[in-house]
């Protein structure tokens, strides 16, 4: 039951967000702000560079991992609505500054997915539930996969 609603959950998180950053560039253009394109797609990397020094050196060490994500996931559905206020308005700066904060939010969701499968793990254990009930193994060799690990 708890791998199949933290599957949804990441599915839905990354189909979201292919959803809107695919058609950026095509929706800022038929809205007259083709201009902001380059900022818009620019604040991935940027986020990408930044998130990983907020969660490594604040959040890790003071802050309980579930509560940081579920802030993150509230903190980058805000900053989104935001952007498309601002863009409504034709607001392109400010636009970008909240796609700019949308993907620290949401770089640092990916970041913390490490955190939710090991959340999950513990929880499962706690329950007594025996690791290979919920652990996908390899047939030939009867260990966990630890790629299929990071869907649970």
């Amino acid at each position: 039951m708890i791998q199949t609603r933290l599957s949804i959950m990441m599915f839905l998180q990354f189909f979201i967000w292919g959803a809107w950053f695919v058609t950026l560039g095509h929706c800022l253009g038929e809205n007259n702000l083709g201009d902001f394109g380059g900022g818009s797609y620019g604040s991935a990397p940027i986020a990408a560079i930044i998130a990983p020094l907020f969660l490594g050196l604040i959040a890790d060490r003071f802050f309980a991992s579930e509560r940081v994500m579920g802030v993150l996931f509230l903190l980058g559905g805000v900053l989104m609505g935001l952007g498309y206020m601002y863009a409504a308005e034709g607001n392109g700066e400010m636009m970008v500054w909240m796609f700019i904060g949308h993907m620290l939010s949401f770089r640092a969701e990916i970041l913390y997915i490490v955190r939710c499968t090991k959340i999950s793990i513990a929880n499962l254990l706690s329950e007594s539930i025996p690791p290979k009930a919920f652990l996908p193994t390899d047939q030939n060799m009867h260990e966990p996969k630890s790629r299929q690990l990071c869907w649970l």
